[in-house]
C-alpha cells in the first residue's frame, strides 16, 4: 500500500510503498483514477514520461551521491592514519632517546661506583624529610620496622612538623 508522499505535481504523486521486498520502493499514482494507460491525457501521458524518467535517474544519483561521500571520508581517514603514523614515528624516537639516556647514565654510575668502592655504613647520607601530601608535614621513616596490631599497620608513617611551622 502506497503512502508517505514524496513529490508530486499536478498529474502525478510520488510515494513511498512500504511491506515490499525492496526498501524504499517508489510508486508513481495517478491523482485521478484511471483503469488503463490509454486512458491517460495526452498531458498526464507526457508528464507520466518525464517523472520516469526522472525517478529512474533518482537512485543512480542518490548512489553516486553515498559514493563520494564515502570516498571522502576514506580520504579523511587516510589523512589522519598519516598524521598518527608520523606523531608515533616522533613518539618512538623520543622513547629511544631516553631508553640510550637511561642506559648511559645507569652505565656511568655503575663504573663511577665501582671506581670508588662501597661507601662505608656511617658515611651514607640520610634521606631528607619528603612533604607529606596533607597538612605540608614532613615525614621520616621510622629506624626499624613496627609490627602493630588493629588497624593501623606497618605502612603508616608518622608525621612530624618541619622546623619554622
Amino acid at each position: 500500500m502506497p503512502c508517505e508522499r514524496v513529490v508530486s505535481d499536478e498529474y502525478w504523486r510520488v510515494a513511498h510503498s512500504f511491506n515490499t521486498a525492496v526498501p524504499g520502493w517508489l510508486v508513481l499514482l495517478p491523482r485521478r483514477h484511471v483503469t488503463a494507460v490509454h486512458d491517460l491525457t495526452d498531458a498526464e501521458a507526457g508528464a507520466l514520461g518525464v517523472w520516469q524518467v526522472r525517478l529512474s535517474r533518482a537512485p543512480m544519483g542518490l548512489l553516486e551521491e553515498r559514493e563520494l561521500s564515502a570516498r571522502q571520508r576514506l580520504e579523511k581517514c587516510r589523512e589522519d592514519a598519516e598524521r598518527a603514523a608520523a606523531a608515533l614515528a616522533v613518539a618512538e624516537r623520543a622513547c629511544e632517546r631516553a631508553v640510550i639516556a637511561r642506559e648511559e647514565f645507569a652505565a656511568a654510575l655503575a663504573e663511577a661506583r665501582a671506581a670508588d668502592g662501597p661507601p662505608p655504613d656511617s658515611a651514607r647520607p640520610r634521606r631528607p624529610a619528603r612533604s607529606c601530601p596533607i597538612g605540608g608535614r614532613a615525614f621520616s621513616r621510622p629506624s626499624s620496622p613496627r609490627t602493630t596490631s588493629g588497624s593501623s599497620g606497618p605502612w603508616r608513617r608518622r608525621c612530624r612538623r618541619e622546623p619554622g611551622r
